[in-house]
């Protein structure tokens, strides 16, 4: 009796979708799928490896994806670091230099272009204008070669604007997610911000990315969950 009863959660969860389990030895082929077109919002705690759950995901996309490309938009580090930090965790994307887009809203222009030469940059120059940050994304979500993206971080953005204008920005790219068919990540970092303001994010957004234990965790919205 117990093993029937197993069988038939395991059932209505694959049904439904709500909530899916990934292996992450299976993410390859199961997460980009998952969230195409979508924006989902990636909450994690400072000081813990979650974020290397990112450079998994476009790494995986990228080797997976010969002819697609990628796009990452740092605000919290420079990206030559970013770049360091993918080869530290065992995902060199040397390789896949010319699919990725590497947009850079705190370093200067000389320094990651002269030690990341084989990278495709574009600088931000005031990341406290959301107008052109947002003009930048859409300019370069335009290439139909780019499928999925990452933001790494909306607490980086909050840090020179206000939540009341970066929530706009979610909405913002909830909409630039959908016309444009790219899987938009935004990791944003707990405990900095009340709980409130993490809360007010997922509004617009269609998923949550979590890591719980060893296993990854994707909520969907606008799906029944059945008891």
């Amino acid at each position: 009796m117990p093993n029937n009863r197993k069988d038939e959660k395991l059932d209505i969860q694959e049904e439904t979708a709500s909530f899916l389990d990934i292996n992450p030895k299976e993410m390859k082929r199961s997460l980009i799928s998952n969230i195409k077109k979508q924006l989902i919002l990636f909450p994690i705690s400072p000081f813990t490896t979650d974020i290397v759950l990112s450079y998994k995901i476009v790494y995986d996309f990228l080797t997976s994806n010969p002819n697609k490309k990628a796009v990452w938009f740092s605000i919290d580090k420079p990206v030559n670091k970013v770049i360091k930090e993918f080869k530290e965790n065992g995902f060199d994307i040397q390789d896949h230099s010319e699919r990725i887009i590497f947009i850079d809203a705190i370093s200067k222009p000389i320094a990651d272009s002269k030690n990341n030469k084989n990278f495709s940059f574009k600088f931000i120059e005031n990341p406290d204008n959301l107008v052109e940050i947002s003009m930048t994304l859409q300019d370069v979500f335009s290439d139909p070669a780019i499928e999925i993206a990452v933001i790494d971080s909306l607490n980086g953005i909050l840090a020179f604007n206000s939540e009341k204008n970066v929530l706009k920005f979610m909405r913002f790219l909830s909409t630039i997610a959908e016309e444009t068919d790219t899987a938009i990540i935004s990791v944003f970092y707990k405990d900095e911000y009340p709980k409130e303001l993490e809360s007010a994010f997922q509004i617009p957004c269609d998923g949550l990315l979590q890591v719980n234990d060893d296993k990854i965790v994707l909520k969907k919205k606008l799906e029944t969950i059945t008891i």
